[in-house]
Parts: structure tokens; C-alpha cells; sequence
């Protein structure tokens, strides 16, 4: 777990993002992130964000980086695919509209959290909107066109919706 949140696009983790980055269940993730905060690798930022330090955070990185790349990769497009699901999944949510509607492109993410209203949902786009941003940023900068437009233009989306709900963007 700690190798692969390495690979974490933005500052801060939950269980959801961690089980897609390990490819695991969301018991395991959350077991995994337990472990880490109880031998002080990580730290609880807000209750269930979890945050690496920043040499803790440049140590993961460079196992990470030690890994297979293929192993690499697949947790980043795990990652991305997590983010772009649960992003449509809240502009949906955000917007009104059915649960119906384009399937995104991707594999949709082994778990992710129950968003039924509009106020959870707003609540999960407010705490991951910086790791949104950095796998936007990230998509693009290595050529990942389809996740950086999803999350960008998903995220342009819901402005109107956090207005309609009351959050200043």
C-alpha cells in the first residue's frame, strides 16, 4: 500500500482512491491505510483522508518508481478510471439527471462511494477536488487526452450545480 500510494495523483488519499491505486477491495484498502497510520507513515487529515509526508511521500515515489512499469501504469489508469467514473457519477448526482446517461470510457472502478444525494455528492467533489485537478493536470501532461478532458469538462460541469446548492467554487 504505501509503495502505491507513490503513484497518488494529488495531496491527500481516501479508501476508494487507495483500493483502486492497489487494485484491491475496499476492506483491504482500508486495512492497508490503518496499518500506515499506525506505524506513523501516514496521517489523518480530516477522518478518512489520509496524507503522506513529504519525504515519506518522495520515499513511496521512488519505490514506486522501482516497480515494474506495467504494475505502474495499471495503477495509474486504475486511478484515473476511479476518478472518472466517481466524477460522472457526481455531475450526474449534481446535475439532476439520471443514473443513466454515457458510460465513460474506462473500467468503471471495483468500488466506489454511495453518492445518493446531492449533498454527498458535493461533500466527496469538495474534499477531492485538488486530487481531481492534479489527475486532470496529470492525464494531460502524459498524453492521457480522454481522463484530462473527462475531469476537466466534468468538473466546468458542476460549477453551475454547486451554485444551484449553495458552495462557493
Amino acid at each position: 500500500m504505501f509503495r502505491r500510494l507513490g503513484r497518488q495523483l494529488g495531496p491527500e488519499v481516501d479508501a476508494y482512491a487507495a483500493a483502486a491505486l492497489d487494485g484491491t477491495s475496499l476492506a483491504a484498502a482500508r486495512r492497508g491505510l490503518d496499518a500506515l497510520y499506525d506505524r506513523h507513515l501516514v496521517t489523518e487529515s480530516a477522518p478518512g483522508r489520509y496524507v503522506l509526508h513529504d519525504l515519506l511521500r518522495v520515499h513511496a515515489q521512488g519505490l514506486a518508481a522501482a516497480d515494474d512499469p506495467a504494475v505502474c501504469e495499471a495503477a495509474t489508469v486504475r486511478l484515473l478510471d476511479y476518478y472518472v467514473h466517481t466524477l460522472l457519477a457526481v455531475a450526474r448526482r449534481l446535475r439532476g439527471a439520471s443514473a443513466s446517461g454515457p458510460v465513460a470510457p474506462g473500467r468503471p472502478p471495483g468500488c466506489s462511494p454511495a453518492l445518493a444525494r446531492p449533498a454527498e455528492a458535493a461533500a466527496w467533489l469538495a474534499a477531492e477536488r485538488v486530487n481531481l485537478q492534479a489527475a486532470s493536470a496529470y492525464a494531460a501532461i502524459t498524453g492521457r487526452r480522454v481522463p484530462a478532458y473527462l475531469i476537466a469538462a466534468a468538473l466546468a460541469g458542476v460549477e453551475d450545480a454547486w451554485v444551484i446548492i449553495g458552495i462557493r467554487w
